[in-house]
């Protein structure tokens, strides 16, 4: 193989492993609409009531399952607190139970909301 050769092919081994790389990546989680509800709960909560992040928020999940994607993190922490915030602290309670167990890391969190419920 001459030099001219070797350098075209690598040229174009550089081409194919570029392309390969920047190749869109499925993302991890369903995001949703959690970032918005987010969002819109701290700049117009008068607009994101708890009735309508809980609805939003519960289709989400619910499309998350269908499609076989992960809920991300704080999502079903964010339902329970607009559950909390309608009147519903059981339902609270369970969103944030789940929300412990899909993410260990958040369990003091969730624990000390836990029982602050259990205060009240």
């Amino acid at each position: 193989m001459s030099i001219s050769n070797l350098k075209t092919l690598g040229v174009l081994l550089i081409a194919v492993a570029t392309i390969i790389g920047c190749q869109a990546q499925k993302p991890l989680y369903y995001w949703g609409s959690y970032p918005n509800v987010v969002y819109g709960a701290f700049r117009a909560p008068d607009k994101a009531s708890p009735q309508v992040q809980i609805e939003t928020l519960a289709a989400d999940i619910e499309k998350a399952k269908a499609t076989g994607q992960l809920v991300p993190p704080g999502l079903r922490a964010q339902l329970g607190y607009a559950y909390l915030e309608s009147g519903r602290p059981d339902l609270a309670k369970a969103y944030f139970e789940a929300e412990k167990e899909a993410f260990p890391e958040s369990t003091i969190f969730m624990d000390r909301l836990i029982t602050s419920l259990s205060e009240q």
